[in-house]
Parts: C-alpha cells; sequence; structure tokens
C-alpha cells in the first residue's frame, strides 16, 4: 500500500532540533497546550520499530473503514477475510508498544471525545434498554472510539500523514468504482447506491463520498504530482460527484452544495471566478445525465412522488421526536442506538406526530443528543469545532509563508480536508453517522495536522497573542522561522 502510494518519495527526516521553550516573540503565537512536555520524547518516538509497524498497518485499515471492500469481498465470495483483523491488530500492537495511547490524548479535541466516551457509558447504564445499550458501546469503544487513538497515536511526521492523505485519495477513487461496478437501483424514482456494509443505502454511500472525494481535489491541486496520479483524480472528481447526485440524496446535495461555496470562499481572489464558473458548467453537464426520478426527487422535498413525501414527512416527525426526547431525558438520553425502540413505544406522546416508525432519528446531531443526553452532544460537538478550528488555523497560518513545496502541500491538504469536514457534517445533519467510525477519524486526522505542523513547521498553532493591530499581529504570524 505505502509503496503504491508514495508517488513523490522524499528523503529521510533529518532530527528536527527541539523546538524553543517558549515561542519566539515574532510568532504571535503559542504552541498548543503540553507542547513541551511531550517534545523530549519525539526524536526516540518516530523511530520507534513497533510505531513504524503500526503506521504501515494502519494505512490498510483506514483504506478498508472508508471502503468497506473487504465486506464487498465478503459479500461476493461468501468468504469471511478478516481483513479488520489482519491490519487493526498490527495497528493497535505498534499504538501500545510505542506510547501512542499518551500521545493521542494531547489535544482538546481528543479530551472532549474521550469525555463523551465516558458520558456515552454512563448514559448506557440508564438506558432504557440496557442490554442492547451495553453490547453497542461495548462494541463501539471497541472499534470505533480507538480510531482516534490510532491515527492521533501513530502518524508523527509530514511524510507519513501525506502518504496517508493519498490513502484517502485512493478511497474515494475506490468507493466511486465501487459505487459504480455494485450499484442498484433503489424505489422508483431510479436512486443508486451500494447495498453492502456502511455503503448500505443511497444516503449513506453519498455521504462517504462527501467526506473522501475533496481529497482528490488534493491530488489535482497539489503542486509537483505525479501527472498520471493528477489525470487520474481529474477523471474520478466528476466521475464521483456524479455518483453523489445519482443517490438522489437531498442531504448529500445541500452538503455539497455548502462545500462548493465554501471552497470557492477559500479560494485565492484570482480562482475565485473560475472556479465558480466550472462549478456552473459542472451543473449542466452533470444533471442531465441523470435518470428522471432523480432530478425530480433533488428538485422536491413535500411535493413530488409518494416516496418523496413520506420521507420528508417522516424525517420531520424523527427530528421532531429527537429533539423532545432530548428535552425530556437531557442529562443521558434514552440510551445509546435506543431511539428507534424508544420512538416505536412512545410514538404519540407528547402532541408529536401519532405514526410509529421505529426509525433512526436521521440526524446525526440529535441522534447524539437523544441517545446519550446533552453533556455527551456538548463534548461531542465540541471535538468536532476545535478539530476544524485546528485545520483552519493551519491554512490560515500557512498560506502567507514563504514558498516551498512541503509548506504548500501542508496548505493546500489543509484546505482540502477543511472542504471535507463542511461537506460531511452538513451532510450527516440528515444521516444516521452519530456513531460511524469517520467522525473519530476526522478528529484524529486533525490532531495528526496539528502535531506535524507544530513539530515538523515549527508552526504554532495556539491563540494569537493581542497586539494593538490586525495588521501587525497577521505579519508577526506569518514570519518564517
Amino acid at each position: 500500500m505505502s509503496q503504491f502510494i508514495d508517488l513523490y518519495p522524499e528523503p529521510v527526516l533529518t532530527p528536527v532540533p527541539p523546538a524553543p521553550a517558549r515561542p519566539q516573540p515574532s510568532t504571535g503565537a503559542s504552541y498548543t497546550p503540553h507542547f513541551q512536555e511531550t517534545q523530549k520524547a519525539w526524536h526516540a518516538a518516530v523511530n520507534n520499530p513497533w510505531r513504524k509497524l503500526g503506521v504501515v498497518s494502519l494505512y490498510g485499515l483506514v483504506f478498508f473503514l472508508l471502503t468497506d471492500l473487504h465486506l464487498v469481498i465478503t459479500a461476493k465470495t461468501g468468504f469471511n477475510n478478516y481483513l479488520l483483523y489482519i491490519f487493526g491488530i498490527p495497528t493497535l500492537v505498534g499504538l501500545l508498544m510505542s506510547g501512542g495511547v499518551r500521545r493521542a490524548f494531547r489535544l482538546k479535541s481528543a479530551k472532549y471525545y474521550l469525555a463523551f466516551m465516558v458520558l456515552m457509558i454512563i448514559a448506557t447504564l440508564f438506558s432504557t434498554w440496557l442490554g442492547g445499550s451495553v453490547m453497542f458501546t461495548v462494541s463501539y469503544l471497541r472499534a470505533t472510539f480507538v480510531c482516534l487513538m490510532l491515527l492521533s497515536g501513530l502518524i508523527m511526521t509530514w511524510k507519513e500523514l501525506w502518504r496517508l492523505l493519498q490513502v484517502i485519495a485512493v478511497c474515494a477513487a475506490v468507493n466511486v468504482l465501487i459505487g459504480s461496478l455494485l450499484g442498484q437501483f433503489f424505489e422508483e424514482s431510479g436512486r443508486s447506491g451500494v447495498q453492502i456494509g456502511t455503503n448500505g443505502n443511497p444516503n449513506d454511500f453519498a455521504a462517504v463520498l462527501m467526506l473522501v472525494l475533496p481529497f482528490l481535489g488534493l491530488i489535482v491541486s497539489a503542486p509537483k504530482m505525479n501527472i498520471i496520479a493528477r489525470a487520474l483524480a481529474f477523471i474520478f472528481i466528476p466521475w464521483g460527484l456524479y455518483r453523489i447526485l445519482a443517490s438522489a440524496s437531498r442531504g448529500a446535495m445541500v452538503g455539497l452544495t455548502v462545500a462548493t461555496i465554501y471552497l470557492i470562499l477559500k479560494l485565492p481572489r484570482r480562482f475565485q471566478f473560475p472556479a465558480v464558473l466550472a462549478a456552473v458548467l459542472g451543473c449542466l453537464m452533470l444533471i442531465p445525465l441523470m435518470p428522471k426520478g432523480v432530478t425530480q426527487r433533488l428538485s422536491s422535498f413535500n411535493t413530488g412522488t409518494q416516496e418523496t413525501v413520506e420521507s420528508t414527512h417522516a424525517r420531520i416527525v424523527l427530528l421532531q421526536r429527537s429533539l423532545l426526547y432530548t428535552v425530556e431525558r437531557p442529562l443521558f438520553g434514552v440510551g445509546p442506538q435506543q431511539f428507534p425502540n424508544f420512538e416505536g413505544k412512545g410514538a404519540g406522546k407528547g402532541g408529536v406526530d401519532q405514526t410509529i416508525l421505529w426509525y433512526g432519528t436521521h440526524n446525526s446531531y440529535t441522534e447524539i443528543s437523544s441517545e446519550n443526553g446533552i453533556p455527551a452532544f456538548i463534548c461531542y460537538i465540541l471535538a468536532l469545532i476545535y478539530s476544524y478550528r485546528l485545520i483552519l488555523r493551519i491554512y490560515q497560518r500557512t498560506r502567507r509563508r514563504k514558498p516551498s513545496l512541503k509548506v504548500a502541500r501542508l496548505n493546500r491538504a489543509a484546505l482540502f480536508t477543511l472542504v471535507a469536514m463542511v461537506g460531511f457534517f452538513t451532510t450527516i445533519f440528515f444521516n444516521n453517522f452519530g456513531y460511524m467510525v469517520f467522525t473519530p477519524i476526522l478528529i484524529g486526522l486533525a490532531a495528526v495536522f496539528a502535531e506535524v505542523t507544530e513539530r515538523e513547521f515549527h508552526i504554532p498553532l495556539g491563540p494569537m497573542k493581542p497586539t494593538h493591530s490586525k495588521g501587525a499581529r497577521w505579519a508577526a504570524a506569518t514570519v518564517e522561522p
């Protein structure tokens, strides 16, 4: 895997000199908390053979988690390949043997998510169905929460991070291929999706594509990329956009719109008009290729086919009930993964619709609040916000630095990670993705970005020091160390 994605091998890293005990006054910013406490051990940890083993297996683990290719193989062959165990066990061993658990929880984002995990365990004890919540929480802790530690505790260098981003770009291409080769039509609208694994319905499949597709944009736009890799990524981007629209997921369409506008606003001014033109031309080219039922579904919410109207009505009812249960049980909710059961038994109470649905919330955020309580929801949201702010600071503090290949790639990587976050976090407002593996992966990825930026690029990501002028503050923050 690592050989395949190492399109531009870089020279072996030379030891990075320790950062100063305090940020230089000219930088105008401080390092993130506890940065100096772990600096002495950084050099030894980078060369730890257990950590290197964990990093190599981590690439394979992330690949299968983001593509569900192991499930596709199992579905087609009837043989359980245990690929997640083959890659997951060495990754976990590498984390434990190299002291990665301590590194994983240095930043606030990881601490907030750890607090969410603790509150989720407490909510399990007060669940409306204790047995069901216990089994789910144990599974979540073992297979999902640990992904945050694996990413943020193992990857420590820019070269490793750059390879991971390339792996995610490959995942985007593989998902597009899976959607094209194994896609099936659902309902009378002709919407397309993959009935395997996490991508088990069109909405979920589109949400996964919203997460990984922006990293193909990184391959296209990053400086000095292999021409073949750039050309392939350029082909897969419109192909992936077509797969998103062909899913007829209105939530994904909203997320795609928000992500596109966000990307355009973040681009330098000289690129904004060409980006707007490309977006308009893309719509004009892709929409006519959609089945008629798909375009009708995407353009309607309360009108159109019976399936469209019923879907909209059900989502509104589920949102109302999830908010109602959040207010009724503000501390611990109804229990992890218990909203469908509780809703089915208590439908009609509180003046909401009388229909019994037995569905999930179809909203990742109210899924967390209604099943785990408001304190857990606050920790969950703070972890997402802090992770986003870390990547945003990296993007802002690298865009005005002296040009170099590594800094330019870091800046471009931060930009497209932001686009992925914004598009995905918008899309899952309409999906049951609150407990999916993608959230801890994004939080861990943000922690890796921060660690690499501060230690290898010597760019502090803490708060800016107050100055008398905004211009002086930015001038200080953009001095090349």
